[in-house]
């Protein structure tokens, strides 16, 4: 029963943190990012289009006119929490389960989804990348892996 209050109180400064957060799908159109997030406020050299929503800066790369990375930034350089981590995740895959790689270190986690549709990667704990396996196999071959 003490722990009742303790895990609302803990939801609750989560919710606060992140209340101001909107999440967006890998394979969402331009325009439908732009009605979640609003205006993209940059270009990157490489293409993303630049977000700010909340605590995050959203970057989204566009192939064909579908979102096919989607990169979460937290303010600050702040860690991700596990439960954002998994939140976000749950939400891209749709709940399908995401397998932790082998090559996962303390400053780098990679997952993929079971069918290695989607891939995902939190470097340094406050950058979560979310892309698509095309996605990964166009910036492979451009790298000339």
């Amino acid at each position: 029963m003490t722990t009742r209050p303790f895990l609302f109180l803990f939801a609750f400064m989560l919710s606060g943190i992140f209340a101001d957060t909107a999440f967006s799908k890998i394979g969402e159109t331009k325009a439908t990012m732009i009605q979640v997030f609003g205006t993209p406020t940059d270009t990157t050299a490489e293409g993303f289009k630049v977000f700010k929503q909340g605590h995050l800066t959203i970057h989204a790369h566009f192939t064909e006119g579908n979102c096919d990375n989607i990169v979460y930034i937290a303010a600050d350089n702040a860690p991700f929490d596990a439960n954002i981590t998994s939140e976000i995740l749950a939400y891209e895959s749709n709940g399908a389960a995401w397998i932790v790689s082998e090559k996962s270190t303390s400053d780098f986690t990679m997952w993929s989804t079971v069918k290695n549709k989607l891939h995902a990667a939190l470097y340094t704990h406050s950058k979560l990348s979310i892309f698509t396996d095309a996605f990964l196999k166009s910036r492979m071959s451009k790298q000339g892996n």
